[in-house]
Order: C-alpha cells, then sequence, then structure tokens
C-alpha cells in the first residue's frame, strides 16, 4: 500500500485506503498529502494499548504472531509497538 500511496502522491489523485493498512509511516502528511485512511495505524493502536497497560498498571504484554508464508505480515505492527 505504500508503493500506492507514493503513486497517488505523484499523481495528485486521492488514495482512500482500509484493513490492513497500519504503517506508522503513513502518518507523514507531507509524503502522502492525497492518502485517506479508513482505519487506525499500528501507531494509534499502540497508544491505545499504552493507554490499557496504564489503566490496568501493567507492566507487560505479549505480542504473539506468525509470518508463516508472508515474511511481512505483522512486521510493520511488531516496529511500530516497539
Amino acid at each position: 500500500t505504500v508503493g500506492a500511496a507514493v503513486i497517488s502522491s505523484f499523481y495528485n489523485k486521492p488514495l482512500f485506503t482500509w484493513g490492513l493498512s497500519t504503517s506508522s509511516d503513513f502518518d507523514n502528511v507531507a509524503r502522502f498529502p492525497m492518502l485517506g485512511l479508513l482505519s487506525v495505524n499500528s501507531y494509534s493502536l499502540g497508544v491505545a494499548l499504552s493507554a490499557v497497560l496504564l489503566a490496568f498498571d501493567w507492566t507487560q504484554f505479549a505480542f504473539v504472531y506468525s509470518n508463516l508464508n508472508d515474511d511481512q505480515t505483522c512486521e510493520i505492527m511488531k516496529d511500530d509497538l516497539q
């Protein structure tokens, strides 16, 4: 989806994304001025997770995932949560 966002910015055409468009790279409005996200990104999910951890006074959580047959699955989310 990052590639599509770059192309939409280059041609000055709007792009609306949904679903697995979770990269925090999309927060860069200067780079992606034509992008409209219709879902939260992984940075926002990390902020929400942090709020839950603080609210319950939890100090640990587990992020369990598998990238079997897809090397990029969850990698962006894992990086943004760190």
